[in-house]
């Protein structure tokens, strides 16, 4: 009897566990979600879709001149430096990353290209073998270190650490086996020391506390749920969102049964979102394909601007949609 009562509770516990993954697999949480789509919205009035062309394509149009940034490359990140009023843009490339830099008034004063190690501290960019300085207006070439002969005592290289503003080494585990530097597992140290570029090398794997600046971006916007940013640069730059073309609905999910993290999924639609960038009488259409609208006030954003105070300029930028090779970054001035 025991045994039989055993199999029972076995076979009971089997059938709960699986009516759960089948509920969890049906609904994608432990609790009832409404799936049906809600009513679709119709364009405005005098609507014109062919007036908007495809993100990947714009152009200048009347009083705004258009740069595509991302023909650098693959777009990875953005720093803003504030005392310059310079904004550097990361792109990866297969010989290396590619930097751009944007001053104030929107003009391209610059670019870097070299190895992945470049690096920014503060106003400098530096690798193993120089490094290169941002001003307002300028951009400079690699210049050489000054080198610090023979190799300075574990003593000596906390001496030259302790005296120096900006500080950063390399190690072999990070610059690999092609650098002449790998035979002899040599640490690369390069400082700000006196108000000089300095360059050490030792053979101590101690690390050294890296010495920059704190990272600043610039400011950004994005529409979210809503049909227009509060503006950007001083509020010159607004983004509005005309219509968005609802062809797919995903009905939002709470978190699964069992789930430790508590995630959950907004509910939204996917189709084509119909923009336009305005600056003063000036304004610049264009579509987005494969586009999101949120219906929960959070989720996936794709499209945004980038700016801040002082700056005459907006960045446009449309993150790639779900995996896709699909990424733009504009950069948008009013001539």
């Amino acid at each position: 009897m025991k045994r039989i009562l055993i199999a029972v509770m076995i076979c009971v516990c089997l059938l709960v566990f699986g009516a759960i993954i089948v509920f969890n697999a049906v609904t994608g949480t432990g609790r009832t979600i409404a799936s049906i789509a809600p009513a679709k919205t119709p364009p405005p009035a005098g609507f014109v879709a062919e007036d908007y062309p495809d993100i990947a394509a714009l152009s200048d149009v009347d009083g705004l001149s258009v740069t595509r940034l991302a023909d650098a490359g693959e777009y990875f990140e953005h720093y803003y430096l504030t005392d310059q009023q310079v904004a550097h843009f990361t792109f990866l490339t297969e010989s290396g990353d590619t930097r751009v830099f944007v001053g104030a008034d929107g003009t391209i004063i610059g670019r870097l290209a070299g190895s992945a190690l470049i690096y920014p501290m503060a106003n400098y960019f530096v690798d193993m073998d120089g490094y290169a300085e941002v001003t307002a207006k300028t951009v400079s070439e690699i210049r050489p270190y000054t080198i610090i002969e023979g190799q300075p005592t574990p003593e000596e290289m906390r001496r030259y650490h302790d005296e120096s503003t900006l500080y950063r080494q390399f190690t072999p585990y990070e610059y690999g086996s092609e650098r002449p530097e790998a035979a002899g597992k040599l640490t690369v140290h390069v400082m700000l020391h006196d108000g000089v570029w300095k360059r050490a090398v030792t053979v101590s794997d101690a690390m050294l506390e890296w010495k920059t600046t704190p990272f600043v971006t610039l400011e950004r916007q994005s529409l979210l749920d809503l049909p227009e940013t509060e503006g950007l640069s001083g509020g010159k730059y607004r983004l509005r969102r005309v219509y968005f073309d609802q062809q797919t609905y995903f009905g939002g999910r709470g978190p699964v049964i069992g789930s430790t993290t508590g995630s959950s999924v907004p509910a939204y639609w996917e189709g084509t979102g119909y923009y336009e960038l305005q600056a003063g009488d000036s304004v610049l259409k264009f579509a987005v394909t494969d586009d999101v609208l949120n219906l929960s006030g959070w989720g996936y954003i794709g499209l945004g601007t980038l700016g801040g105070e002082g700056l005459d300029y907006v960045i446009l930028e449309r993150a790639a949609h779900y995996g896709k090779d699909d990424g733009v970054i504009y950069l948008v001035t009013a001539k």
